[in-house]
C-alpha cells in the first residue's frame, strides 16, 4: 500500500504529528517474546562452606592482587591494563559501539541538504503569434529562435522513519554497547588472571629450578661414590644404572623448566606490550601468605559483575530488539521532503520570472503480502528462544564455576598443608641421618640418599604453592575481582 499526500505549509506540520501519533498507537500492539516461566534461584552456599550473601562489598572494584605485597607483581599488571593491544582492541569496539548508538538515535532527526540546479537551452521551429499591441512591434520577427535559462535553489529538508524500527535499532544498539562494555571488562579481567597466573608460575618454576639443579648434583655426587665401590667390588653395577637413570630424567626435567621459564617470561612481555626478554622478581614463592586473600562469604552481585553473564542478558536483549525489528518491516515507512528556497525561468528578451518557494510531501508505504518477512518473524524468534536458553545455562554455568573454583582453592589448601608436612617430616629426617653421619654410625651415601628425598620435598612443595596460588587466581577470574577497578571505558 502507498498513500501519497499533498500537504500545503498551513496544515503540513499539523497532518505530520497527526501520522507519529497514529504509529506509535500501532506500535504499541507489537508481540512481546513469549517464555516459560523459569525460577533460577541463587545457591545460598557453596560446596566449600561459603555463603552468598547481600553484601554492599563490591569484589569487581578490588585489586585483590596488592594483598600479595609485590611491588613487582603490581606494576606488571597496572602496565599490562595500561598497555595491552588486547584492551586496546576492546576499547576500540566500545567505541564503535558508542558511535552506532549515535547513530541509531540520529536516524530520529530529519536531514537538511542544500540542493541547487541550473538549466538553459534553445527553442526549434518557434511560432509565435502575438495579438494586440505586441502585434504591431517587430521583438518577436527577431526571436524566432526562443532561448531560455533558469534555475531553483534551496534548502531540501528530509524525514524518513519507521517509528517502530528505530524503537528497536535503539535497543538493539543500546545492547550492543552495552555487549562491549562487559567484552572489554572479559578483557580485563583476563589480562589480570593471565599476568598474575604467569607471575606466581615464573617465581615457582624459578624457585623449582634451583632445586632441581641441586637435586642432579646430590645425584651425580652418589653416582660418583657408588662409582668407588663399584671399582673396589662392594656395589653392583645396577645401582650405578639405576642413579643414571635418575639423572638423566631430572636433568630433562630440568630442560623442560628452563624453556618453561623463557616462554612465560615471554607471555608476560607480551601482555605489557614489550619485547620479549627476562622478568625480574625478588618475592620468595614460600613467603607468600594467601591469609586473607579470600572472603569469607562471597557478595550476591558477583553473578551481576560477571561478563558472561553481562553479554548473556545483552545477547537476549538483543534477540528481542531483533524480533521487533522483524515486525517493523510489515509496518509503515513515512518519508517527508520538502523544499525551502528560490526560483527563476528567464525566456531572453521576453519574460523574467523569479520567486520563493517552499513544497512539502508525504509519503508512506508499508507490505501487504510477503512470505520472506513473515518467515523472518519465526527465526527472530528462534533466535530469542536460543538467547533465553543461553541466559539461564549462563546462570547456571556461572554459580557451577564460582562452587568449583572455591572448592578446588580449599583443596589447593589441604594439598599444600600435607605437602607441607611432608617436607617438615623430610627435613626432620635428613637431619636425624645427618647427626649419625657425623657420629660416624653411617656413611655419606645415606646422607645423600636423605638430601636428594628433601630435594623431592622441595620439588613437591614448590608445585603444591605454585597450584595454590594459581588456584586463588582462578577464584577471583571467577568472582570478577578487580574487574572494575579504574577501567576506562565502564561508562
Amino acid at each position: 500500500m502507498i498513500i501519497n499526500i499533498g500537504f500545503n505549509r498551513f496544515n503540513f506540520f499539523g497532518t505530520l504529528i497527526l501520522i507519529i501519533a497514529l504509529f506509535f498507537s500501532i506500535c504499541g500492539c507489537t508481540p512481546v517474546p513469549n517464555h516459560p516461566q523459569l525460577t533460577v534461584e541463587k545457591p545460598k552456599k557453596t560446596r566449600s562452606g561459603s555463603y552468598l550473601i547481600s553484601d554492599l562489598k563490591d569484589l569487581s572494584q578490588l585489586k585483590w592482587w596488592l594483598k600479595i605485597h609485590d611491588p613487582n607483581l603490581t606494576n606488571l599488571i597496572k602496565k599490562a591494563l595500561a598497555n595491552s593491544n588486547d584492551i586496546k582492541i576492546a576499547e576500540a569496539h566500545v567505541l564503535e559501539a558508542k558511535a552506532q548508538l549515535r547513530q541509531a538515535q540520529y536516524t530520529w532527526l530529519p536531514t537538511l541538504g542544500l540542493n541547487a540546479n541550473g538549466f538553459a537551452g534553445n527553442g526549434f521551429n518557434t511560432k509565435i503569434n502575438p495579438e494586440g499591441a505586441l502585434a504591431t512591434t517587430n521583438l518577436f520577427y527577431k526571436n524566432q529562435k526562443v532561448r531560455f535559462n533558469g534555475y531553483y535553489s534551496g534548502f531540501m529538508p528530509n524525514y524518513s522513519l519507521n517509528i517502530l524500527a528505530n524503537l528497536n535499532n535503539t535497543k538493539l544498539t543500546k545492547a550492543s554497547l552495552e555487549l562491549e562494555r562487559a567484552s572489554y571488562l572479559a578483557t580485563r579481567l583476563s589480562i589480570i588472571g593471565q599476568v598474575s597466573g604467569s607471575y606466581f608460575m615464573m617465581i615457582g618454576q624459578k624457585a623449582q629450578l634451583d632445586e632441581q639443579r641441586q637435586l642432579v648434583n646430590d645425584l651425580k655426587e652418589l653416582r660418583r661414590l657408588e662409582a668407588i665401590r663399584y671399582k673396589k667390588g662392594a656395589s653392583d653395577l645396577s645401582i650405578i644404572t639405576s642413579i643414571d637413570q635418575k639423572i638423566d630424567n631430572n636433568q630433562a626435567s630440568l630442560l623442560t623448566i628452563q624453556n618453561s621459564i623463557s616462554q612465560v617470561e615471554n607471555t608476560i612481555k607480551l601482555l605489557i606490550n614489550k619485547n620479549p626478554g627476562p622478568i625480574k622478581h625478588y618475592n620468595n614463592l614460600n613467603k607468600i601468605s594467601i591469609n586473607g586473600l579470600i572472603v569469607a562469604n562471597i557478595p550476591a552481585s558477583v553473578i551481576e559483575n560477571r561478563p558472561d553473564f553481562i553479554i548473556a542478558k545483552q545477547n537476549l536483549i538483543m534477540s528481542e530488539a531483533n524480533i521487533g525489528l522483524a515486525y517493523s518491516n510489515f509496518f509503515p515507512n513515512i518519508s517527508l521532503t520538502g523544499l525551502l528556497g528560490g526560483a527563476s525561468l528567464e525566456l531572453t528578451h521576453l519574460l523574467n520570472i523569479s520567486t520563493g518557494l517552499f513544497t512539502a510531501e508525504a509519503a508512506a508505504s508499508m507490505p501487504l503480502l510477503n512470505g520472506n518477512l513473515y518467515e523472518g518473524i519465526n527465526v527472530a524468534k528462534a533466535q530469542n528462544n536460543e538467547a533465553f536458553y543461553n541466559y539461564i545455562k549462563s546462570l547456571r554455568s556461572i554459580f557451577a564455576d564460582i562452587d568449583n573454583n572455591l572448592t578446588n582453592q580449599q583443596l589447593m589448601n589441604a594439598i599444600y598443608n600435607n605437602k607441607l608436612s611432608a617436607f617438615k617430616a623430610t627435613k626432620k629426617s635428613y637431619f636425624l641421618v645427618k647427626s649419625r653421619y657425623i657420629a660416624g654410625a653411617t656413611d655419606k651415601r645415606d646422607l645423600l640418599n636423605a638430601k636428594i628425598n628433601l630435594d623431592s620435598a622441595k620439588i613437591d612443595l614448590i608445585i603444591a604453592k605454585m597450584q595454590q596460588l594459581d588456584s586463588i587466581v582462578q577464584v577471583y577470574q571467577a568472582l570478577a575481582g578487580g574487574i572494575r577497578s579504574n577501567p576506562s571505558h565502564d561508562r
